[in-house]
């Protein structure tokens, strides 16, 4: 395995592997794709998402597998602890915790960040928002919505982002990415909502709504402060 770069075509080849029993072999082409695929263009999300998923179903079958990426994200906490972090290793972490369903140590170790590495922390935040709201811990996000003007920007900037890369999008995986990129949007501005609400500060809550609106139309986005007095 010698290639500087990995394509789908490579997490094709261990489900094969895995299909055949050879689930050594299938083990340590996990291992170079996790490696390879930090620097392939394209791979990013492929490699936090449908690799570890691939990984995960292979662990069923090999425990071994799932003791090795257990090693990587304890290699990646250990960092994150000794003040050696970064946001990268911090989505590796998190992402392999939400594919081990381990979302409460996700949580514990940023608790340590926001106290201990706020700056790290802050560039963090988006990934660990949903587990904070899981956990109902309101106060902690708060001092990363004190601006909820710029926060909702980041929705929409991403939003704008996303719709752009729908144009290179391959005609096949189009429909599969425009539902992605409208429930990323739609989730966080209601998250967003749902925090403000918790805090205490409807008036935010509602501009939020309003800006969000005003961007597009969204019957969900109009209908969650409702639902919300409603619940």
């Amino acid at each position: 395995m010698t290639k500087s770069e990995v394509t789908l075509e490579d997490l094709k080849d261990i489900t094969a592997l895995v299909d055949a029993d050879m689930f050594e072999v299938a083990l340590e082409k996990h291992l170079w794709f996790h490696e390879v695929s930090r620097e392939s263009p394209g791979m990013g999300g492929v490699r936090l998402s449908y690799a570890l998923a691939s990984w995960i179903e292979l662990g069923k079958k090999y425990p071994p597998a799932k003791d090795a990426l257990i090693r990587i994200r304890d290699s990646n906490k250990q960092c994150l602890m000794e003040g050696n972090g970064s946001f990268d290793i911090f989505h590796d972490f998190s992402s392999i915790n939400t594919y081990l369903n381990d979302l409460n140590d996700t949580y514990l170790v940023f608790l340590k960040l926001h106290k201990n590495s706020p700056q790290l922390a802050n560039r963090c935040y988006s990934l660990v928002e949903p587990v904070l709201i899981d956990k109902q811990d309101y106060a902690v996000c708060a001092p990363y919505v004190l601006n909820p003007e710029k926060r909702y920007e980041y929705f929409e900037k991403l939003d704008v982002m996303n719709e752009k890369s729908l144009e290179v999008t391959p005609d096949h995986a189009k429909d599969q990415f425009i539902e992605y990129k409208d429930k990323s949007y739609t989730e966080g501005v209601c998250r967003l909502i749902l925090i403000l609400v918790n805090l205490g500060q409807i008036e935010n809550a509602q501009a939020v709504q309003k800006r969000a609106l005003s961007y597009r139309e969204n019957m969900e986005i109009r209908n969650f402060l409702c639902t919300m007095d409603r619940g």
